[in-house]
């Protein structure tokens, strides 16, 4: 998946979330937590969370294509959560300024 596709996946998943937000009238909240999940899902899969020694023995025992799927993965998810980071922010701006 190519950075394009995941921007405009992020992008798509806050067009959803604006459309039912007009129920719940709070945007901010809703992008929010959908872009932190995913933001979170990315430290997962980049194994960031993991102390040096749980990421030293993880380099040394998994391949390179292992490891480059991971990362992969884990600038998917970030990509994804970023719109509605950059979102959420900016209307956390507007409203509270």
């Amino acid at each position: 998946m190519s950075v394009g596709r995941s921007l405009i996946i992020g992008v798509i998943i806050l067009a959803i979330l604006t459309f039912f937000s007009t129920m719940l009238q709070d945007l901010m909240k809703l992008a929010g937590i959908v872009g932190l999940i995913f933001w979170g899902l990315s430290a997962i899969f980049s194994g960031v969370l993991g102390s040096g020694d749980r990421i030293r023995a993880n380099f040394s025992s998994e391949s390179k294509e292992d490891r480059n799927r991971r990362w992969k993965w884990g600038n998917i998810c970030f990509l994804i959560g970023l719109p509605n980071i950059i979102a959420s922010v900016a209307i956390y701006i507007i409203l509270f300024t």
